[in-house]
């Protein structure tokens, strides 16, 4: 299969058209100029934040004083998390590889997400397997893809729920030019993804979350796109979705290249 991304439900995968080289620089246009604007807004955005916070504990003024403070923090926040998501989609997919173990870099995006998991109560369950390929990927920003789809089936899983990170090999055609893979699978028992946005979860701007900004999915499968892995979501609605990200590792379990079980 190609790389990139699809997404099923009820069992039924579909697989989204793969990026020709015009899609490609095209989105590589958008993702420096969503970079820029990122960089541009920030710093203003921070000074705005710290002079309300400063006002604020100044004190004095009336009832109506306070309260329209609050709200310009309030929205400032909105505004940085907002920024925050641009700078992300605006990164490189893949700037600076290296040999990584697959299964400490999901056991760091883990214990990342495990703070907002806790707010939520929601519980997160890290299933590693003890001794995988390593597989050259840009570390830190494969881990930032996973850390999306955790956080990301935190939110769709109510509260006393459990959401399972699984790490796997997998032999076959998961990716192009390679007979394996390593995985990692994100597991939540949500509300499901309906059928009508199953085929655009991956776009940008799409989201089917109040409050969100359809820019964490995109990531994720360009990121997977970048390691010439693929990305898959499958949903039941009323069941929840599993999302598993792979990239390809050596075919072979090489001494060099074994990850070591953790202590």
């Amino acid at each position: 299969m190609t790389s990139g991304a699809c997404a099923a439900t009820g069992g039924a995968w579909r697989s989204s058209p793969p990026r020709g080289t015009a899609r490609r620089e095209s989105d590589e246009t958008i993702r420096r100029f969503t970079a820029l604007v990122a960089h541009e807004i920030r710093n203003p955005l921070a000074a705005i934040g710290a002079g309300v916070q400063y006002l604020a504990r100044l004190g004095g003024g009336g009832a109506d004083e306070r309260e329209t403070l609050a709200m310009i923090l309030s929205e400032v926040k909105r505004l940085d998390a907002l920024v925050g998501d641009l700078a992300r989609a605006g990164r490189a997919p893949a700037a600076e590889t290296a040999r990584a173990d697959w299964s400490a870099v999901a056991r760091e995006a883990v214990r990342r997400a495990e703070p907002s998991a806790a707010r939520r109560g929601v519980g997160l369950l890290l299933d590693a397997h003890p001794a995988l390929p390593r597989a050259t990927i840009d570390a830190a920003v494969v881990g930032a893809a996973l850390e999306e789809l955790i956080e990301n089936a935190v939110m769709a899983s109510p509260a006393g729920a459990e959401v399972v990170v699984r790490t796997g090999l997998a032999l076959g055609a998961h990716v192009d030019g390679a007979p394996s893979a390593v995985y990692a699978r994100v597991i939540d028992r949500g509300a499901g993804i309906d059928a009508a946005a199953a085929d655009r979860i991956f776009e940008p701007f799409f989201t089917t979350q109040s409050g969100a900004r359809g820019l964490g999915l995109a990531f994720c499968s360009a990121v997977a796109e970048a390691h010439g892995g693929s990305i898959r979501a499958e949903s039941e609605p009323g069941r929840g979705s599993t999302f598993t990200l792979f990239v390809p590792s050596a075919a072979a379990l090489a001494p060099e290249d074994r990850c070591a079980a953790p202590s």
